[in-house]
Order: C-alpha cells, then structure tokens, then sequence
C-alpha cells in the first residue's frame, strides 16, 4: 500500500513538473519598428544633394537633404542696404520697394562712351574690364584730371568708373590709357554722370542675407541667397531639410535634381523610441500569453544575455499563411536595454515562470 502511495506521488509531481515546462512558450521575433515617421520638405525647391542613405543613424535636426540656392553678388564696391529680409519673396520686396538691396557705389561719377571716340589705333581699340584709365577735361583752364577704371565692356561700347578727380556733373573728358598721355593713347571721350544706385532684385525666396546692413562691400562679394520655394510664415529655415526625429533612415523618396513642393514626402524614418520585438504565437498558447505579460528576450547577436520586456499587444486577427493548418496571431513585446541592438535582429522570446 505504502508502495502504491509513492508511485502515485511520484506521478503527481511528474505531470506537474510537465504542465509547468509546458506553460513555457517560446517564440521567434524581430525587432523592428511599430511606427514610421514621414518626413515633410518645409519649403519647396530643387534637390542639390542628398546627405544620407537609407540605414543611416540620424538624430532630430540631422540635415537630410539640401536644397539648391541662387546668390546674388556685388557688381560694384559701395554700401549695401537690404529691403528683403530672409523668408520673404524676393518678387514681393522688389514689388513693394524696388529691390531686395541696393549698392550707393564708391565712385560718384561714372562714364560712358565708345571706342568710335579712340584715336584710330587698333591699341586704343582694345579695352578690356578693370583696367585703369586716365581721364583729363577737355575744356577748362586748368583742365580737371583724374583716374578711372573700365568696369563694363560691350563690344565698341564701355564704362568708366570715376576713382579719383575734381570734376563736375557735364564735364566732358578724354580717356586715355597711359598716365603720360598724349592724343595717340586717347581710347574714348565721354561726359560726367552721376552713378546710380545699384538695384538688385533676386528670384524666389530669401534664405539669408550674407553681408550686413549698412556694410562696405566689394565687388564680387556675396549679398544674398534665394531659392525657389516658399517658406512657411515667411520665415526662413534655411536650405536643408532636417531629420524630424532620431531613429533610422528607412526610405528616401526623392532623388538628386527632383524639384519639390512645400509639404512634400521626402523621407521616412523608424523612430529609436519605436522599436519592439515583432513575434508570433500560436493560437493554441493565446490561452498563456497575455499582453502586460512579462517575457524574457535573447538576441542573436548577445547569446546569453535575457532581458526582460513585456507583451504590449497582441493582434486580433491572425496572420495569414497559405497552408497553414494552425493560425499564428503577432506578439508585439516592448522592451529596454542598453545592449546595442539594431532594427532587423533575431531574439528568441519565452514567458516568464
């Protein structure tokens, strides 16, 4: 009897110690993300380059793109003062004011004329932009000189640009092309004008100015820079487009050299804070797992290391397999760690005794 009584324990412990094995369950998952953030372009324009490829690691403000800009540059020395200001139009400060910035040049006076006016020598006939010239009145006792500077050429016709001299608005002088001039160096002969200020209109909108108001420039330095979009609230945010969120570059959707529109998908990021493990379990274990279910998580990649995570959904419809005789339904499971797991890695998942 006693005998009896042992096997019949010994067999209650048995099926216990199986029941408890078998409740549990493992199961295969991927850590991927449950959520993609789209990214919009914040102004339209043309596509200068592409900063990042798919899989890059980016934080918020990570530029992902960069958009191609037109700037405008001094033609003259003077000092420079800006009616636009950066996000607005550039066609609608020109509209209203007359210009995006205008240049009071150096030089006062200016001149022009032709080498129809040149002493008949194929020497004279040569004149060439930002060469200096000697200028002399032709009437007047003493006769007023000075220097000048060629600054514009077009074929016969050119401009002379006053540096130095005491003359008057009218004064008509000869130009020539040696300080110790005679009538067989003269290469034109023009009239006193005043210099205009220098108008400069731009397209598109103003991503910013690159001189400060007020300031002395000199030619060839850069004033300011446009592009063909429209910012939001006139406000420029330059000519990037930036990550929106840290995670991963998933998909870019355009490509060097397409235009956008404001507003436009551009690209796709998984965000870090959207990473779970994506299982699956079968329908005959829905009964043992649970979400707010503690689990235990291996990866692939750090064998020996379980943490721990907790089943944050389950799906209510199952996954669809062709013949497949058993319905399998997706596990989502949340977890942290500071193991450096990556989207796309293996983890073996179990339920937590």
């Amino acid at each position: 009897m006693m005998i009896r009584r042992i096997v019949c324990l010994l067999l209650v412990i048995a099926a216990f110690a199986a029941g408890a094995e078998a409740d549990t369950i493992y199961m295969d998952g991927t850590a991927r993300a449950v959520r993609t953030e789209t990214v919009l372009a914040p102004i339209g324009g043309t596509v200068k380059s592409i900063d990042v490829r798919v899989g890059d690691s980016v934080s918020a403000g990570t530029p992902l793109m960069t958009l191609k800009t037109v700037v405008t540059y001094a033609d003259q020395p003077g000092r420079v003062a800006f009616y636009g200001r950066p996000g607005e139009r550039s066609e609608a400060v020109t509209d209203l004011y007359g210009a995006v910035a205008v240049i009071e040049p150096d030089s006062r006076y200016r001149i022009e004329t032709s080498t129809l006016n040149a002493y008949d020598n194929n020497e004279n006939k040569m004149v060439r932009a930002g060469i200096t010239v000697y200028l002399s009145e032709t009437e007047g006792s003493p006769k007023a000189t000075g220097i000048g500077q060629v600054y514009d050429v077009d074929g016969r016709n050119f401009k002379v640009r006053v540096l130095q001299g005491d003359f008057e608005l009218g004064d008509t002088v000869n130009i020539y092309q040696t300080e110790n001039h005679d009538y067989t160096t003269r290469i034109g002969r023009g009239d006193i004008q005043r210099t205009d200020a220098i108008l400069y209109a731009g397209e598109g909108s103003i991503v910013s100015l690159l001189a400060e108001d007020g300031a002395h420039v000199e030619k060839g330095d850069p004033l300011f820079e446009t592009l063909d979009g429209t910012f939001d609230g006139l406000t420029s945010t330059g000519n990037t487009i930036p990550a929106t969120t840290e995670g991963i570059v998933s998909r870019i959707a355009i490509e060097q050299g397409d235009h956008l529109d404001n507003r436009q998908t551009v690209a796709e990021i998984w965000p870090v804070d959207s990473m779970r493990i994506v299982a699956s379990v079968q329908e005959s274990d829905l009964n043992v797992v649970n979400a707010g279910d503690a689990v235990e998580i291996e990866f692939d990649a750090f064998p020996g290391n379980w943490i721990k995570g907790t089943v944050e959904k389950i799906a209510s419809s199952a996954l669809s397999e062709e013949n497949s005789k058993t319905a399998e339904y997706e596990v989502i499971i949340a977890f942290e760690t500071e193991l450096p797991v990556r989207f796309g890695m293996h983890a073996q998942v179990r339920t937590e005794q």
